[in-house]
C-alpha cells in the first residue's frame, strides 16, 4: 500500500480482524438502556417507567398489559453541573472513606488480574519461539529463563535484517492457550456464585506458576508453568461483581470505569518493563511479578467478600 507507505501483512490482517469487535461491541451498545434503578435515583420516572416497558416486552410480556404507569421518586433539589463538576462529584466519594479501602482492594485486583495476562500474552510469541528455539539445538539443558535469553538479540543496528520466521510449535501453543481458557472459563462460569474461591484459586495458581516456571527443568512443564501464569484473567468477572455489590448505583459505574483505565494503564507500563527487564533479569522478571500477585491475600477481607 504506497499511499499509506506500509506492506499488508498477516498480521495487519489479524489486528482488523480483532478490532471489528470492538465496533461491534459500539453498535451494540446503542441499543442498550440505561439502568432503571439510576433513572429512578437521579429521579427521571418517565424514563424509569420506559425502560421498564421495553425489559417487560423483551422478556414476553405485551405492551398493553404492563401494570406500571408511574413510579414515585423523591424529588430533590439538583443544580445543573458541568461535566468536570459532575466527574469530581461522582469520583471523590470513591476515595475518601467508606469507600477508600474498598476502592484500594477493588482497583488493586482489577489490574493485577487484567495486566498480567495481557502483559505475558503480549511477548508471548517471542519468548515461546526463542523457547522452542532452544529446544531444535544440540545443548537444551537448562531453565526457562536461559533458553529464551540465549536466543534473543539485543544488539540494533540500521543493517539487521529482521526475520519473520516462526515455529509451528509457537503457532500451536498459541492455539491451545487460546481454546485452553476459552475451555476453562466456560467451565468457571459453572461456579460462579462461589466468587471468592474462583478469584483466589485463579490468583494462587498464577502465583505458584510464576514460581516455577524457571525452577522446574522439564521442557513441557515450564511451558505450562508460563501459560497458567496468565490464568488471573479468570478472576476478573469476580471482582467485576464486587463493583456492583460494594458501591452505590451512583458511582460503581464510575469506579468500574477507573478500575480498568487503571488496569490498562498497568498492562501498558508492564509490557515496557518486561520488555526491558527480562532479557537481563529474567528471573527477578518472574519473581517480582509472582509478588504482584500474591499481594491480593493482603487485598481480600474475608468480612466483605461473600461467597453468594
Amino acid at each position: 500500500m504506497p499511499l499509506l507507505s506500509i506492506t499488508f501483512r498477516p498480521w495487519r490482517l489479524l489486528n482488523f480482524i480483532m478490532s471489528s469487535a470492538l465496533g461491534l461491541g459500539a453498535t451494540m451498545i446503542y441499543f442498550l438502556q440505561e439502568s432503571p434503578k439510576f433513572l429512578a435515583e437521579v429521579g427521571s420516572s418517565d424514563k424509569t417507567v420506559k425502560v421498564l416497558r421495553i425489559i417487560y416486552e423483551t422478556n414476553g410480556g405485551k405492551k398493553n398489559n404492563y401494570p406500571v404507569k408511574h413510579i414515585k421518586v423523591e424529588h430533590t433539589e439538583r443544580k445543573e453541573e458541568g461535566f468536570w463538576g459532575s466527574l469530581i462529584k461522582q469520583t471523590t466519594p470513591l476515595f475518601k472513606p467508606p469507600l477508600l479501602w474498598r476502592t484500594l482492594q477493588l482497583f488493586y485486583l482489577m489490574a493485577v488480574a487484567c495486566s498480567t495476562n495481557n502483559v505475558f500474552i503480549m511477548w508471548f510469541s517471542i519468548i515461546v519461539n526463542t523457547f522452542f528455539k532452544s529446544l531444535s539445538e544440540d545443548n537444551v539443558d537448562g531453565s526457562f529463563c536461559e533458553r529464551i535469553v540465549k536466543n534473543i538479540t539485543i544488539t540494533r543496528s540500521d543493517s539487521t535484517t529482521c526475520t519473520d520466521s516462526i515455529s509451528s510449535n509457537t503457532l500451536y501453543s498459541g492455539i491451545i492457550i487460546g481454546l485452553f481458557y476459552t475451555i476453562v472459563t466456560l467451565l468457571v462460569s459453572r461456579f460462579a456464585a462461589w466468587r471468592r474461591l474462583v478469584l483466589i484459586s485463579s490468583f494462587t495458581v498464577a502465583s505458584v506458576s510464576g514460581i516455577l516456571v524457571n525452577l522446574l527443568k522439564a521442557p513441557w512443564a515450564n511451558l505450562l508453568a508460563f501459560m497458567l501464569l496468565q490464568g488471573t484473567l479468570l478472576g476478573i468477572g469476580s471482582v467485576a461483581s464486587y463493583f456492583v455489590d460494594l458501591y452505590p448505583t451512583s458511582c460503581r459505574g464510575l469506579a468500574m470505569s477507573l478500575a480498568m483505565m487503571t488496569a490498562r494503564l498497568l498492562a501498558l507500563v508492564g509490557v515496557n518493563v518486561v520488555g526491558v527487564m527480562i532479557v537481563h533479569h529474567c528471573s527477578l522478571t518472574f519473581y517480582a511479578w509472582t509478588a504482584l500477585i500474591t499481594g491480593m491475600y493482603v487485598f481480600i477481607d474475608s468480612r466483605c467478600y461473600y461467597t453468594h
